[in-house]
């Protein structure tokens, strides 16, 4: 039998039945005990809601969120970072991490204007969401990113022949 060590109180059990099979069991309060709300009878059906609860205790598990977006000069350097970045997997189980390309939106800003021109719909925005069970994990785990990000960042900036060519280093110099 599986034991409830959630922090929260634990919900309570009522008999239910399959929605094929509705309950016989009615339940009857006593309107003369002033409850606001009072049950004459009632049949309970279950129905599929795996998704639902599963969404519901993602949320209760993972209450602390923090999303990162960070708009790089094209989706060759994007898909490069991401490539580099997802390599490393949260060692916590307190914290989850998602990766992934979106195309820049009007909020958000440009790299530097002026110095690339991006193509509609191209995937150059490297979305970083992060969920932990507490704050703590969650500031450890985006300090470790950050961290992971800059030398990404670094070496990209160093060794990227088209970031090069961006900030007018040429190759003979």
């Amino acid at each position: 039998m599986l034991r409830h060590t959630s922090p929260y109180p634990e919900p309570p059990r009522l008999p239910l039945t399959t929605a094929n099979e509705p309950s016989n069991k009615h339940f009857h309060l006593d309107p003369s005990k002033q409850n606001k709300h009072h049950i004459t009878s009632a049949t309970l059906y279950t129905l599929p809601t795996l998704e639902k609860t599963t969404m519901a205790a993602n949320a209760t598990e993972f209450p602390y969120s923090l999303t990162i977006t960070l708009p790089l000069p094209s989706s060759h350097l994007s898909s490069s970072a991401l490539r580099t970045l997802e390599v490393d997997t949260e060692l916590s189980p307190f914290v989850q991490r998602d990766l992934e390309l979106v195309a820049p939106s009007a909020s958000t800003p440009a790299p530097e204007a002026g110095k690339m021109e991006i193509e509609e719909g191209e995937k150059s925005v490297l979305k970083t969401t992060y969920r932990a069970t507490t704050n703590r994990m969650l500031r450890v785990a985006v300090n470790g990113f950050m961290e992971s990000l800059g030398v990404v960042l670094g070496v990209m900036q160093e060794l990227d022949v088209d970031v090069l060519e961006m900030d007018g280093v040429k190759e003979d110099e």
